[in-house]
């Protein structure tokens, strides 16, 4: 049986790589294209969001095998 709190806390971590690459990035989109932090803002915000979505999918997936189980 998979812990529960051992996901989440893989999830976490995730969160972190995402978040440094969206950094690294959005910090090279400036470099190329003189965007004064626009490109590092812009890619933090939209790698957070699409984590942000991926963690909903895993919700609603581990909440339907939770209700599946217990039933």
């Amino acid at each position: 049986m998979k812990s529960k709190g051992l996901i989440f806390t893989g999830m976490g971590f995730e969160l972190v790589g995402v978040v440094l690459a969206g950094l690294y990035i959005g910090q090279k989109l400036d470099q190329i294209y003189g965007w004064g932090g626009l490109g590092t803002a812009g890619m933090i915000f939209a790698s957070t969001g699409g984590w942000m979505f991926h963690l909903i999918f895993l919700l609603r997936k581990f909440m339907a095998d939770e209700k599946k189980g217990s039933s």
